[in-house]
């Protein structure tokens, strides 16, 4: 065999290790966030488990718990939780039912959304009726929406609304409305 030959095989050797180190890195990493919801934080919002059963809105009063997706607003009618791409408060890809808001008739909510990830998003809320007059919606549009309408990545959004009789009253983002969707129940 000549050295040219030889030298070409341990290149193309070479080569293909490189390859399958890079290939066996892509495989094994996981995005940072999809760890992080497998290990359960020492704190009253622990992050999604498999295991856990916890009690109705642990995280409390203007906060949303990651397990259930209730979100209830505190004494203001505040209530706060992240958005992520393609998921609001931590449910992406769990198989668990949308976030809920908890509302009473005739009290004014306002949920501040603080975005963690980088695919513009939105929180629209869909008439009494349950329709969305409008595909897209605006912050000065028919139906209560973010503003801003489109929350960029590391941006945050406030919405206000406010519902006169008692019921189910869904939400979504305009962007990707099947996987980022929601209920406001309001109650007596």
């Amino acid at each position: 065999m000549s050295i040219i030959a030889s030298s070409r095989i341990k290149g193309f050797f070479a080569l293909s290790v490189l390859a399958l180190v890079a290939l066996l890195i892509l495989a094994c990493g996981g995005d940072e966030e999809d760890a992080a919801s497998a290990t359960i934080a020492p704190t009253a919002t622990v992050t999604q488990t498999a295991t856990a059963t916890p009690a109705a809105n642990a995280a409390g009063p203007g906060a949303c718990d990651v397990n259930t997706g209730q979100c209830t607003p505190d004494a203001q009618g505040d209530v706060s939780f992240p958005i992520g791409d393609n998921w609001y408060v931590h449910r992406k890809f769990t198989g668990l039912p949308g976030v809920t808001i908890n509302a009473k008739v005739g009290q004014q909510v306002t949920v501040n959304v603080n975005h963690t990830a980088q695919v513009g998003h939105n929180l629209h809320v869909a008439g009494p009726d349950n329709r969305y007059e409008a595909n897209l919606c605006t912050t000065d549009g028919p139906e209560p929406c973010t503003n801003p309408d489109t929350i960029r990545g590391g941006g945050t959004g406030v919405i206000t609304f406010q519902f006169d009789q008692a019921g189910s009253f869904e939400f979504r983002c305009d962007f990707h409305p099947t996987s980022m969707k929601g209920i406001i129940q309001v109650t007596q």
